[in-house]
């Protein structure tokens, strides 16, 4: 639209993850720094500043210095995502490890820091490995073991895993996608009701991504650095 107050309502939000906030960064939870490093890849490349595109990269060492050894951000899951008795589960819920690998990949694109690839790798590899339910072709809502399986596979942690794909080639990651998109967009639409919007735009926003990342990997092609405009 070229309306200006968008971009300045935009640019006063982002000026408040460059200020204190990076003093001493860290995060509660993956969405936290996920959704940082979304905002402000944006805005970079909305605008070329250079002091967004550093403030994510202090998000973005940060993220990389918490990751542990099995690829994932563990930590004492609250009762909302872990129910057992204490001592709770380690883990993660997987949509907020889903949002997190979006922000690293939209921090790749902006900045093309070579070490982030391994680390979606590696977070691919943790989602899979503590959430992934192979007879649902589906993720568990948390790493706990007794949390639910959400119905069809969720979209944030598919986008993280194809653009890991894009970077390993590795089999495992394929045929989680595979199957990840058959119950994600499978079997009949959501029915009307309050909440379904936030569930219909979730799968359509991230499955042309999904598909682009996939189709790429099986056809030979190279993955593009600009991984966010998921053209088919």
């Amino acid at each position: 639209s070229g309306d200006t107050r968008v971009l300045e309502g935009a640019e006063k939000t982002c000026e408040l993850l460059t200020g204190e906030i990076l003093n001493h960064y860290d995060f509660g939870n993956c969405r936290t720094s996920g959704w940082h490093l979304i905002h402000l890849s944006a805005a970079y490349r909305a605008t070329g500043r250079e002091n967004y595109l550093n403030s994510a990269r202090i998000v973005a060492d940060r993220v990389l210095e918490r990751q542990r050894s099995s690829g994932g951000w563990d930590r004492l899951m609250v009762p909302g995502h872990c129910h057992c008795l204490p001592p709770r589960h380690r883990g993660n819920a997987g949509f907020m490890v889903g949002i997190l690998m979006t922000g690293l990949q939209r921090y790749y694109e902006a900045a093309e820091d070579s070490r982030i690839p391994a680390a979606l790798v590696g977070a691919a590899e943790y989602c899979i490995d503590t959430m992934w339910e192979p007879a649902f072709k589906a993720f568990r809502y948390t790493s706990c073991p007794r949390s639910d399986v959400v119905v069809g596979a969720d979209m944030r942690i598919l986008k993280g895993i194809a653009f890991a794909l894009g970077h390993s080639g590795r089999r495992r990651f394929e045929q989680v996608l595979k199957e990840g998109l058959e119950s994600a967009l499978g079997g009949s639409a959501p029915r009307a009701g309050r909440g379904v919007g936030k569930a219909i735009c979730s799968r359509m926003r991230g499955a042309p991504q999904v598909l682009a990342a996939t189709s790429a990997h099986i056809e030979g092609r190279p993955l593009p650095v600009d991984f966010s405009t998921g053209d088919l």
